[in-house]
């Protein structure tokens, strides 16, 4: 038994990483706290007021975190190419579908809108994740 140095909580051996003094919880949650400033420059409690100002869903389809799992911070890669980001080029959260299907279409505004025309070429409405969403 040990216990956990931020948490305070004395918990059993397994339940904490080798050699860390913080419980597998705990590290995780430091770990997403690093991961947030260091990538995007923003802090996590900024990460949960965008999720609150999005309606606790992906900025694009909406499903929840609960649906889809933590939703991840879409940046603009022409602002910074590659992995790390500054706050100012954060776009929003998006679920990873909807982060990867941007990537498919290069991040480029103009392919989306084709895509969409050609959908639109064989229905009035397009079907995503259960959810009609309105083509117009």
């Amino acid at each position: 038994m040990k216990i956990c140095r931020t948490c305070k909580v004395e918990k059993e051996d397994q339940e904490f990483t080798s050699k860390r003094a913080e419980c597998k919880i705990c590290d995780k949650n430091i770990s997403r706290k690093q991961k947030l400033k260091y990538y995007y420059g923003i802090t996590l409690d900024q990460y949960d007021d965008m999720l609150d100002q999005q309606n606790g869903g992906c900025k694009i389809c909406l499903r929840t975190p609960q649906e889809v799992g933590t939703l991840v911070v879409d940046h603009d890669h022409d602002c910074h190419p590659g992995r790390i980001a500054c706050k100012l080029c954060v776009r929003g959260l998006l679920c990873q579908d909807c982060n990867i299907g941007l990537g498919k279409f290069f991040h480029n505004g103009d392919l989306l809108i084709k895509a969409k025309e050609y959908l639109k070429e064989f229905d009035e409405s397009i079907t995503f994740a259960g959810k009609v969403l309105e083509v117009s």
